[in-house]
C-alpha cells in the first residue's frame, strides 16, 4: 500500500486516471475521506519508517552495514514520498519516540536536501 496510495491520490488529483471498480472513484470528485490520509500517513511515517529506524539501529551495533544500507535507501524513499505528498514534514526530529513526541516540521527543501 506504499506506493499505492501515493500513486492513486496523485495521479486522480492530475487526472492522469481515473477510479475504477471503486479504488479511487472518490478521488475523481475530490471527495477522499480523511482515513485515507491518515492510512497513507500511518503506513510511511508510523509504521515503515519506525521499523527501518530500528534496522538503522541495531545494523550498527551488529556490524551489517548492507542491512543499514537497504534500510537508509527505504528511508529515503518513505520521507521523499511523505514530502512529495504532504509537503512540510517531520524530519530532523522524526521517530524519536517518547523523547520528541511533537516533533517540528522540516520544509520540503530541507526533507529533500537530506534524502540526496
Amino acid at each position: 500500500s506504499l506506493g499505492v496510495d501515493a500513486g492513486i491520490l496523485g495521479n486522480t488529483y492530475i487526472q492522469q486516471f481515473s477510479g475504477a471498480n471503486g479504488d479511487a472513484t472518490p478521488n475523481d470528485s475530490y471527495r477522499i475521506r480523511i482515513d485515507y490520509y491518515n492510512n497513507f500517513w500511518n503506513s510511511f511515517y508510523t509504521n515503515s519508517l519506525k521499523e527501518l529506524s530500528i534496522i538503522i539501529e541495531e545494523s550498527k551495533t551488529a556490524n551489517s552495514p548492507y542491512y543499514r544500507g537497504i534500510a537508509r535507501v527505504l528511508t529515503a524513499y518513505g520521507f521523499g514520498t511523505l514530502t512529495d505528498a504532504f509537503g512540510d514534514i517531520p524530519y530532523s526530529e522524526a521517530l524519536k519516540g517518547n523523547s520528541i513526541i511533537n516533533p517540528r516540521y522540516d520544509s520540503q527543501e530541507d526533507v529533500y536536501e537530506q534524502i540526496q
